[in-house]
């Protein structure tokens, strides 16, 4: 059966289907249409076969890892289908590259709501299906919150567009209950935004900040925030080394198109928790940069990345042991107004082997949970994590929606959230 698919998949592709010729694996199909997209679909479910998605491959949670079946490659799904000025609406093939987006949206005037640090090389479908937050999540939420609609392919190669009722049955479910095939985002006005930067001595002084903006009238879009031991780290990274952060302290980066007053309201809230000012204005992408991507030096093979709700940072990083607190730092950002931080802790110094990196991500899980958070995705490494993350309700509603599309649980098996 799998040389006669993989016999299918030449005839149909050609040089964009390459075979693994032994072995569970099948190969890498790279559809350049929906058409094909559900061609593949169906022609690997009647075979019988597994089916893995691929974007950029970025997430560290292993969502888009295969060692069987057929992987499907969106890096043919890369256009921007439609622009709508007035409803601020665009339609994407889920391959797009976040940054490619930003650029295509400037001469609108517009821009994302929602998209992650990492934009350069993080596709659109890829941090829908980990139904990820990022930059903009202060105002906007996770990314689900700002999407229109969806259309996914199921297991039997059939289209299904999805509205805002039945967007949690695809937005964080990593491909189980179907292959997105196109997205339509909400935007909002092209808005140059300030970076102001506050740095703090200790971590409650930060969680103090953050819970004086939550209560003030402040225009903020973006709040993300990284401790000493990761910004150390961050000097690491190649690139330009300029501009710096603060040594030795927490710091916080705000980006806001507040007017003279809300800055001054926001200068007073960091200092009034013990903070300072310490940068205002310039290129915010150049800040988040600085603040946002540890995460490239790949020291931490497992995830360890988590969501807590407000003023429970501080009580999280007490309970890890002094042995671990040692070999980590962290990064995250404010969802929701600061109700929730997204935090991510990060193996800073010696190497740590997969085992013990996944017994040091077990733990900070069950000290995340004492304090009410959970673990921020589930992925490969993580689905019995699926009723803490996801509530017991949705997960029961993506389970049931799954048997539909997908009966034969062929789609990203294994993924997300067990059987």
């Amino acid at each position: 059966m799998p040389t006669v698919l993989r016999q299918e998949l030449r005839s149909l592709l050609g040089p964009d289907f390459r075979p693994s010729e032994s072995g569970p694996l099948i190969g890498v199909a790279q559809p350049a249409t929906e058409t094909e997209l559900a061609t593949i679909v169906a022609t690997a479910a009647e075979a019988g076969v597994h089916i893995v998605p691929k974007g950029s491959g970025t997430s560290p949670y292993g969502g888009s890892v295969a060692s069987a079946g057929l992987v499907v490659s969106f890096a043919h799904f890369n256009r921007i289908l439609a622009i709508d000025p007035v409803a601020r609406l665009v339609t994407v093939e889920p391959g797009v590259l976040w940054q490619d987006l930003i650029d295509g949206l400037l001469i609108d005037r517009l821009m994302p709501r929602v998209y992650p640090s990492s934009r350069g090389f993080s596709t659109i479908g890829g941090f829908v299906a980990q139904g990820g937050v990022g930059i903009g999540s202060y105002q906007f939420g996770s990314i689900g919150e700002s999407i229109d609609n969806v259309r996914v392919i199921d297991a039997r190669g059939q289209a299904k567009d999805l509205g805002e009722s039945e967007l949690d049955l695809v937005v964080g479910a990593e491909g189980r209950t179907g292959l997105l095939s196109r997205l339509t985002l909400r935007l909002q006005p092209w808005t140059p935004m300030s970076p102001v930067l506050g740095s703090f001595a200790h971590s409650d002084q930060l969680e103090a900040c953050f819970a004086s903006c939550a209560t003030l009238p402040l225009r903020i879009w973006s709040v993300s925030f990284i401790d000493p031991a990761a910004s150390a780290m961050r000097s690491m990274v190649g690139g330009p080394r300029e501009p710096r952060l603060p040594e030795d302290r927490y710091t916080a980066l705000f980006l806001t198109d507040a007017g003279a007053d809300d800055l001054a309201l926001l200068a007073s809230a960091i200092g009034d928790a013990g903070g300072s000012v310490t940068h205002q204005g310039g290129d915010p992408d150049r800040w988040i940069d600085r603040l946002m991507t540890v995460q490239v030096l790949r020291t931490t093979a497992i995830p360890m990345q988590f969501m807590l709700p407000a003023g429970h940072l501080g009580a999280m990083l007490e309970a890890i042991p002094p042995e671990a607190r040692q070999h980590v730092g962290f990064e995250g950002v404010l969802v929701a107004g600061g109700s929730t931080l997204v935090v991510r802790f990060i193996l800073t110094s010696r190497p740590f082997s997969a085992s013990e990196n996944l017994d040091l991500a077990s733990r900070l899980i069950g000290l995340a949970q004492q304090v009410g958070g959970s673990s921020y995705s589930t992925g490969l490494f993580f689905p019995a994590e699926a009723e803490a993350e996801l509530g017991s309700e949705r997960l029961q509603r993506l389970r049931e929606f799954r048997n539909l599309q997908d009966p034969k649980r062929l789609l990203n098996a294994g993924k997300a959230f067990f059987d």
